[in-house]
């Protein structure tokens, strides 16, 4: 999905979101022992009411890569997960003590969510490099050799497991067969 396209879809879910009555401090404070002592109703009026406070934490986000319905649905998880933590928490329903509480939340998620990302676009690259490492070193040991080089020879010149070759291979197949498609 383009990026027009979900920040054309968060607007509407922003939209949305607009129509349901945010909660304000009181009763935050109000709602806070009623959620911790597991009331059903307390809980669902904090995720519904503070959905704003969590969404309006994404937008530092925006440019770093990760889609808008990604942190949408991160911010929104960890909305719920501070309100099932109350009860953990200790919190006593002091002004702006959920705020800050849910804002912790959120932030520590959008944070786990974008080292994650990094984590795979590195372990991308990783697996882009190999693959034209066996590429290159297949193509210098044919002119080498005056023919391909089998697997357990490139496992050799380039220290590696012939498992290991034949993994980087198979990927550099599906790879090809994908951009085929």
């Amino acid at each position: 999905m383009k990026e027009t396209e979900q920040l054309n879809l968060f607007q509407m879910y922003l939209d949305e979101v607009e129509k349901i009555p945010r909660c304000d401090e009181g009763e935050n404070q109000r709602l806070v022992q009623g959620a911790a002592a597991g009331d059903t109703a307390a809980k669902r009026r904090m995720v519904e009411g503070n959905l704003k406070l969590a969404l309006g934490m994404i937008g530092e986000y925006f440019e770093k890569g990760i889609p808008v319905g990604d942190l949408v649905q991160e911010a929104n998880i960890a909305l719920v997960m501070a309100v099932e933590e109350l009860a953990v928490a200790g919190l006593k329903g002091e002004p702006g003590e959920f705020e800050e509480f849910l804002k912790g939340w959120v932030r520590t998620a959008l944070i786990e969510t974008l080292k994650r990302q990094n984590h795979e676009l590195e372990a991308q690259d990783e697996i882009v490099n190999l693959v034209n490492d066996l590429e290159d070193t297949a193509r210098v040991m044919a002119e080498e050799l005056g023919r391909e080089a089998t697997v357990e020879e490139l496992a050799e010149r380039m220290k590696m497991t012939v498992d290991d070759v034949k993994d980087i291979m198979k990927i550099a197949l599906d790879a090809m067969n994908v951009s085929d498609e």
